[in-house]
């Protein structure tokens, strides 16, 4: 992310931002408040630098999304190259080892970068754009939200391996059982990426406030 620095500020600064995004979905402005404290221009002359290298050279988008989170190397996978990731029609996501590593300002490398592939042909995306899109809707918005929910089930699940690496809560440290996990949660999750969505998205205040104070057992 870029930024302009009001001209009146020096080095050792803090500065306090508020990212807000509004959207149809949401019923209030999600907000994302951060800080940063301003540090000395930077020498380009020379000398290395502390940028990381996208985690691969394959093709594919690299996205971001509101909230601090930044998405992985996504690859999309149709059924004329299953075979190559061991997918079949109920597979959603395969994560491969990049072989890259972001390197921290202390110089200090972080854990290996992963690559995803998302199964675009899954059998539970082709049957809700089949059944369940509206005609005059447009076919990619489903299609990128399952690919989005998808990805955060596998970024969530690395996440947890990681903090449990570090405090030697995994029985299992193989990376190998890491991106099986990864799979076949995965695998289960998908029928439920896109009716989840729909319905979360259309839930407004009434439909909160009658859920908790309707009294109506569930």
């Amino acid at each position: 992310m870029t930024v302009e620095l009001p001209q009146n500020c020096k080095e050792g600064d803090k500065l306090s931002f508020c990212a807000v995004l509004n959207d149809e979905t949401l019923i209030e402005p999600f907000k994302n408040n951060f800080e940063f404290n301003v540090r000395g221009p930077i020498d380009s002359s020379g000398g290395k630098s502390k940028r990381s290298k996208p985690p691969s050279n394959k093709n594919g988008d690299d996205l971001s999304i509101p909230g601090g989170i930044d998405l992985p190397h996504i690859e999309e996978v149709h059924e004329s190259d299953w075979h190559k990731h061991n997918f079949d029609k109920f597979s959603a996501l395969r994560i491969e080892n990049s072989g890259e590593r972001v390197v921290k300002e202390d110089g200090e490398a972080s854990n290996y970068l992963y690559d995803f592939f998302v199964n675009v042909d899954n059998i539970h995306l082709q049957r809700y754009l089949k059944m369940e899109l509206k005609r005059e809707e447009d076919e990619r918005l489903p299609q990128h939200r399952f690919r989005i929910g998808i990805v955060l089930v596998g970024l969530a699940l690395i996440n947890a391996y990681s903090d449990n690496n570090k405090s030697g809560e995994n029985e299992d440290h193989d990376e190998g059982h890491l991106i099986d996990t990864i799979g076949k949660t995965t695998r289960a999750f998908a029928p439920f990426v896109l009716p989840m969505i729909d319905f979360l998205g259309k839930l407004d205040l009434e439909d909160v406030e009658n859920a908790y104070f309707s009294g109506d057992s569930t």
